[in-house]
């Protein structure tokens, strides 16, 4: 099994993949960018990307900038979006730097196109490291849990898995009751999909670690880390193939 760049001759770095209608929405960056933080009179200094998020026509590749009213040297991820009522619904996390490091929210804009999304405003005061606004859920994560709120039955639920941690989920646009779940046991990324409906688990394989990735019909687009520089990722996409795991999922009412 091969994967290749999605976009080939691009210098900046791509990360955060998610596919749907034609679309793919992702994160972009070029520049590194430093941030302070102060921990009683000690204080630091490191190295961060401010991604912001960008969408492409997937057939054209032509690369458009999403504005969401947030600070330049915001960190913005896990962008996604569909299509309800006519209206365009855009969801990501920000991380806002201050003095203590980042300050991660779950936003959401809406509008008839992208041209005319609303300003972005948070869906809840609650920390979310990850998450998302779908057809059929409301999501807010931590490194170790998830909150849903199934928008069908209107019932809270609790997620939480056997990894290690939870980087990021995502969800199926054509079966919004899936979601992709990546995580770490020890040091090793791995991507899941499971259903909130039906309980089914999978894990997603690739050429390298399927890390924050998302479905494009039967191939999988993941990040992938090209070098030990700061947050060096890039699209590649590669053959979807799933495989039983021995991961396991938890889904409680709350």
């Amino acid at each position: 099994m091969s994967s290749k760049r999605v976009f080939s001759k691009l210098a900046a770095r791509t990360h955060m993949p998610f596919y749907n209608d034609g679309m793919i929405v992702f994160c972009m960056n070029e520049v590194p960018a430093k941030l302070r933080t102060r921990a009683g009179l000690t204080e630091q200094e490191s190295d961060y990307r401010p991604w912001q998020i960008f969408r492409a026509d997937w057939t054209t590749k032509s690369i458009f900038s999403v504005r969401c009213s947030m600070p330049q040297d915001a960190v913005l991820c896990n962008p996604m979006f569909f299509k309800e009522s006519n209206l365009l619904h855009v969801s990501f996390i920000a991380g806002i730097p201050h003095a203590a490091g980042f300050q991660y929210r779950l936003y959401a804009m809406h509008g008839a196109t992208w041209d005319t999304l609303c300003d972005s405003a948070p869906v809840s005061p609650q920390f979310a490291r990850t998450g998302f606004v779908s057809p059929r859920h409301f999501c807010l994560g931590s490194d170790h849990e998830l909150d849903l709120l199934d928008r069908v039955d209107h019932r809270r639920y609790r997620l939480t898995t056997s990894l290690d941690n939870i980087a990021r989920v995502t969800f199926d646009p054509q079966e919004p009751s899936r979601l992709l779940i990546t995580g770490a046991v020890e040091v090793h990324f791995k991507t899941l999909i499971f259903d909130t409906v039906t309980g089914s688990i999978h894990e997603i394989v690739g050429p390298a670690p399927v890390y924050k990735a998302c479905l494009v019909g039967n191939r999988v687009i993941y990040s992938y880390r090209e070098s030990e520089e700061i947050e060096d990722f890039q699209l590649h996409i590669a053959p979807l193939e799933l495989q039983p795991t021995t991961d396991s999922v938890s889904l409680l009412p709350m």
